[in-house]
Formats: C-alpha cells, structure tokens, sequence
C-alpha cells in the first residue's frame, strides 16, 4: 500500500472532481486492487498494475477536468480504462516482440551484403558526380531541376552523363562487385 501513495494526489484531484470524499479511498483499495489482480492475471506484475493505474488516473482526471463528463460509477470507468490501458500496453508489447524476432533471423552474411550493396551505391553515386562535374556548367542544375522548359536539356545531359559513366573503369569494378 505504500506505493500507492505515490498516487495520493491524482486520487484526490479527481475526487475532489467528483465532490465525494469516501471515494478517495475506495479508489485506493478497492479499484488498485481489481487493476492489480487483473493486471497479473494477464502476464503482468505489481509495478505494472501500478503504471496501469496511474495511466488510468491521468486519463480519468482528463475526462472529468477536460471534457467535463460525468459518470455514475466511477470505480467502473477507471477499472476499464485500467483493462484498455494494459490490452494497449500487451498489444504494444507483442508488436516489439514480434518486430525483435524478425531482426533476429537476419543473418551475419545478409548484413554484410546490404553493407557491401550500401557501399557500391555511395560509390556509384561518387562516380556520377564525378562524371557532372567534368561535364561543369549548369549540367548538375539541370539534372535536378522539375522545369518543363528545361526538359530537353536534361534528357541530353542526362545521356551524356550516362555515357560518360560507363566508360569509367570504376564502373566496371563496381558492377562486377554486385554479381
């Protein structure tokens, strides 16, 4: 019961929302207890009740201080938002399971050839840049601009550059490198 007192300011927020004193402590015992045996009941532990618990009070207090709404059983609205909170939570929690058993079966030689894959296309690039700026001039404005008017331009400087690109020695490195 210690812990809950970590909880004791929320609790009596939304009490004093609610103008009921005596709901102070059954939202203490009685609702705490129904999270925490629910909670454990579907793989989770005490500290995990408690982080339901205090979640479900920050969004309690926001509907009743925010939204202003009312509701007849209180001990009922904060027991569910407290179910969807965990359901929330294990939802999540099996995303991240499932997305960790996925990285793991990516093996040592499929990394190292994604790495390899990753440098040839930095290397590629280089070689594209080389070959622009030997061609100088607006070559590089060119070949990135959207321009209609400038769309004929492009077309030849993109074919120059092509051109220019497969005659590199690199190139033939770098191509033999991806078989």
């Amino acid at each position: 019961m210690d812990n809950l007192y970590h909880y004791h300011e929320e609790i009596c927020l939304i009490s004093n929302l609610l103008n009921e004193k005596a709901n102070k402590q059954h939202l203490k015992s009685n609702v705490f207890e129904s999270i925490k045996k629910f909670v454990i009941n579907n793989n989770g532990t005490i500290d995990d009740a408690e982080d339901v618990f205090q979640d479900s009070l920050v969004i309690l207090y926001t509907k009743l201080k925010v939204y202003q709404t009312t509701y007849s059983s209180m001990s009922a609205v904060l027991y569910g938002i407290a179910r969807n909170v965990w359901k929330q939570k294990l939802y999540n929690q099996q995303k991240s399971y499932q997305i960790q058993n996925v990285n793991l079966t990516i093996t040592q030689d499929a990394e190292e050839e994604y790495i390899k894959n990753e440098k040839i296309e930095l290397l590629m690039w280089k070689l594209f840049y080389k070959c622009v700026n030997k061609i100088g001039g607006d070559c590089l404005e060119v070949l990135m601009s959207k321009d209609k008017e400038t769309r004929r331009k492009r077309y030849t400087y993109k074919k120059m550059v092509s051109q220019m690109v497969k005659k590199e020695p690199e190139y033939k490195i770098l191509l033999s490198l991806l078989e």
